[in-house]
């Protein structure tokens, strides 16, 4: 289907377009005409955000728009945007993040996106994520400083905040708890760790107007499927009608849905106070992992997946649970709960298991 020139992948992505783009926490006035640069382009975040960038401008909530997306795969990209690859709006840089932008046009906005997330990347690229989150950031700062942009968001991770004593309910942008450098994950949450200073210090020395934005999990159609992150293992077994094994309860965790995410980005972006962080995830959805599995299980009972539990009965499942009341003071709610969420998401995967293009 398609709006204009504006190809839609599926009803699916066609409604939930219609709620980032109808969200009362965007200031669309802001984004017409400007020119915006979204770095780890076809990542399920920044892919997401470039869609509903897209379905602004066609469906007449903004007169124009420049995007300009850098990612490092061309065919990636080309198979992630189908015909819209071409639009007169898109404009992209194939281009490693850890090189200079500095040749780049000035832009309005800077969004960095761009670092691998899950314990796959965590053990076979942990040097390429330390490197996108630390010279990476770099990079896009000196853009921003060259460009004087009006904004500048880093996409960071609850993952700063480290360890989380079992007392504690739930955590705001000012907590931070114990993070152990020798560990598997620490080149995820120590490099979030260090982009976040890296955008502070530009605030601070250079007058950058940063905002970091800290997700939870993030879940959606476009995810990475082979990232090792629970969840998207869960959606791999349902797609293949095997059995879910789930050997802990793992983290008391928020679930959030893309579109949410992106509404949450722009409100950030847009109307989030300059040297500040902010916490997203939708905390009405908290679940542990094996929790999450039976929801994702009992959504299809057609295809007969069962959840195994190895874990013990009397384990008790560690809280990761954000507290979002400072993203919701902008505006911001989230509208989608994890049932219609990930029912949404195994529903698209499903469309597009049929044909040799699947994003998975």
């Amino acid at each position: 289907m398609t709006v204009g020139n504006y190809s839609i992948h599926s009803d699916v992505i066609r409604e939930d377009l219609e709620l980032s783009v109808g969200s009362s926490s965007i200031d669309w006035e802001l984004i017409d005409g400007a020119t915006i640069v979204i770095a780890g382009a076809t990542g399920m975040i920044a892919s997401f955000l470039i869609d509903t960038l897209l379905y602004a401008k066609y469906t007449g909530r903004i007169n124009d728009v420049n995007i300009v997306a850098i990612c490092r795969d061309e065919l990636k990209a080309r198979a992630r945007f189908g015909p819209n690859f071409n639009l007169k709006e898109m404009q992209f840089i194939f281009r490693d993040i850890t090189d200079s932008l500095i040749d780049l046009n000035a832009s309005d906005y800077i969004i960095h996106a761009a670092s691998h997330v899950g314990p796959m990347y965590y053990k076979t690229n942990p040097i390429g994520i330390l490197d996108a989150n630390i010279i990476g950031t770099k990079n896009m700062l000196e853009l921003a400083k060259k460009s004087e942009a009006k904004s500048f968001l880093y996409i960071s991770s609850c993952e700063v905040y480290g360890i989380i004593p079992p007392d504690v309910d739930s955590v705001r942008e000012s907590d931070f708890c114990h993070s152990p450098l020798m560990s598997e994950r620490s080149c995820y949450g120590d490099g979030k760790r260090a982009g976040e200073a890296m955008c502070y210090s530009y605030f601070v020395q250079h007058g950058i107007p940063v905002r970091s934005a800290r997700f939870s999990q993030t879940y959606g159609p476009f995810m990475d499927l082979n990232s090792g992150i629970a969840s998207a293992d869960f959606i791999s077994s349902v797609l293949r009608r095997e059995n879910i094994t789930v050997r802990s309860r793992g983290f008391f965790r928020t679930f959030c849905y893309v579109s949410d995410a992106v509404t949450g980005i722009l409100a950030i972006l847009l109307r989030g106070k300059s040297g500040e962080a902010y916490n997203i995830g939708n905390a009405h959805q908290v679940y542990d992992i094996l929790e999450i599995a039976r929801i994702i299980a009992a959504l299809f009972p057609e295809k007969g997946v069962q959840v195994i539990s190895e874990g013990t009965p009397e384990q008790v499942a560690s809280r990761v649970v954000p507290d979002t009341s400072k993203l919701e003071s902008l505006g911001w709610l989230p509208k989608i709960a994890v049932d219609s969420g990930f029912r949404r998401s195994i529903e698209f995967f499903e469309k597009f298991a049929k044909d040799s293009q699947c994003p998975a």
